[in-house]
C-alpha cells in the first residue's frame, strides 16, 4: 500500500482548520490536526472526514425540489438574527471572547460545534475571569 501524509484545509465546513490526511492508494483513511496550522483543531466532523467523503449515502448530484421553499436554519442564524441584532451578518462579526466580562453560550456546543477554535477562546476567557452561562 501506498501511504502518505498531505496537508490541507478541511472543507467540512466554513472554518478553514489546518488538516494533515493520511492518504492510503490515493485513499483518504485519517484526518488529523495540522498543528503548525493556526487553525488547526478540526472538530469531530472534521476528524470523520473519510467517512462522510466515502459514505455509501453521500448525495453525489444535485436534487429537485418538491414543493415550496423551507429550510431557514442558516438564514436566521447567520442573517437575520445577526443583523437585527448586531446590525451586520454573521460573517463581518467577530466576538471578542477572550477579553469578555460575561459570555452567554445560547443554542450551541462549542465543544463540538464548528469552528472547535471558539471552545479554545471560552477557555481562555474562562481563565482570565470571564463568567459564563450556557442556555
Amino acid at each position: 500500500m501506498a501511504k502518505k501524509i498531505e496537508k490541507g484545509i478541511c472543507g467540512i465546513c466554513p472554518a478553514n482548520c489546518g488538516v494533515e490526511i493520511v492518504l492510503e492508494n490515493d485513499r483518504i483513511t485519517e484526518i488529523h490536526p495540522w498543528k503548525e496550522h493556526p487553525q488547526g483543531i478540526p472538530c469531530i466532523r472534521g476528524r470523520h472526514g473519510p467517512e462522510i467523503v466515502y459514505s455509501p449515502d453521500r448525495i453525489k448530484k444535485p436534487l429537485k425540489r418538491k414543493g415550496p421553499k423551507g429550510s431557514l436554519c442558516f438564514c436566521s442564524y447567520g442573517i437575520l438574527a445577526p443583523i437585527a441584532t448586531f446590525g451586520a451578518p454573521m460573517g463581518i462579526l467577530q466576538p471578542d471572547l477572550e477579553n469578555a466580562e460575561i459570555i452567554f453560550v445560547w443554542g450551541t456546543n462549542p465543544a463540538t460545534d464548528s469552528p472547535l477554535s471558539r471552545m479554545v477562546q471560552l477557555q481562555k476567557a474562562k481563565k482570565k475571569g470571564s463568567k459564563s452561562s450556557c442556555h
